[in-house]
């Protein structure tokens, strides 16, 4: 993935992370010199804040979404 996007391997954990924050999946607390502390939520924690219409809703689509992403030709990432 990171060969793909041009950034290191802890860049790419980096942005797994916030993007795992973001939808509140896991919560991070920073630890002065030492590894920052994650809590994780379990799927079932997961799925029971998501609407029952949107569970169902999705159930409707293919397993399987293709999604194209635009990238400008000076290799610089679309977000």
């Amino acid at each position: 993935m990171g060969k793909t996007l041009g950034i290191g391997s802890r860049q790419v954990v980096g942005r797994l992370i916030s993007l795992l924050e973001s939808l509140g999946w896991i919560s991070k607390t920073s630890r002065t010199g030492t590894s920052n502390l994650y809590k994780v939520k379990t799927v079932e924690q997961i799925l029971e804040g998501i609407p029952r219409e949107v569970i169902e809703e999705e159930k409707k689509f293919p397993e399987s979404i293709q999604e194209t992403v635009l990238i400008d030709d000076d290799d610089d990432l679309p977000w």
